[in-house]
């Protein structure tokens, strides 16, 4: 998770294609490795594991 954070961070590409307003790149992705995370952990079927993803989401937030 903190090399898509980094990643994430580090990337300044923004999307303009559609109507509606700019986005960072980054954010998308960022969005997608999270639904991909939770769909893991939810397909495991266990409370401690999306726990600990919770966890690690909390961990790398950052500070403020």
């Amino acid at each position: 998770m903190n090399n898509a954070l980094a990643a994430a961070a580090s990337d300044d590409r923004v999307d303009t294609r559609g109507d509606g307003l700019p986005v960072f790149t980054s954010s998308t992705n960022l969005f997608v490795y999270i639904r991909n995370s939770i769909a893991q952990c939810t397909a495991l079927a266990s409370d401690r594991t999306l726990r600990a993803l919770a966890e690690a989401f909390e961990d790398t937030r950052a500070p403020g």
